[in-house]
């Protein structure tokens, strides 16, 4: 049986590395901006101007984890035997987690990929239970296990 609460804390985990590592980054561009203004005026501002839209990229990836962030957070521990958001679900094809996309993690050496419910893989998935069909790819694969 899939360890619910470790998945949890595994994507608790991923998102708050990612959030770590894009505010890092940004206070790392804006301490390096600490340069004086010197004779070459042109070349600075151009400098600066590119450093703030570096800031800005950095800014706007950092917002997509905060909202992964948010969803990951209500996930609960209470497991569900039919799919729905939320759900861990082994088929087939592969271990997947209904929640956001924050894509593939390994956790006690298994493989899950952490997908969005607005995903064609999550529309087909919602929904069924263990041992339902579902057909992805031209292919059809099976609902092995669902919490």
């Amino acid at each position: 049986m899939t360890d619910r609460k470790a998945i949890i804390a595994q994507l608790h985990q991923i998102t708050e590395e990612k959030i770590q590592h894009f505010q890092a980054l940004i206070d790392d561009l804006r301490s390096s901006n600490t340069e004086t203004k010197s004779s070459m005026g042109d070349k600075y501002e151009t400098s600066c101007e590119m450093l703030q839209q570096e800031i800005m990229q950095i800014q706007r990836q950092l917002v997509v984890f905060q909202e992964h962030q948010i969803q990951v957070k209500k996930l609960t521990e209470n497991p569900s035997e039919t799919i729905k958001t939320g759900s861990i679900v082994k088929t087939t094809f592969g271990n997947f987690i209904i929640i956001t996309s924050l894509g593939e993690f390994q956790l006690d050496g298994e493989k899950f990929i952490s997908i969005s419910e607005q995903t064609p893989l999550a529309n087909e998935l919602m929904g069924k239970k263990v041992e339902d069909s579902f057909f992805i790819n031209k292919q059809t694969y099976q609902v092995l296990e669902v919490s």
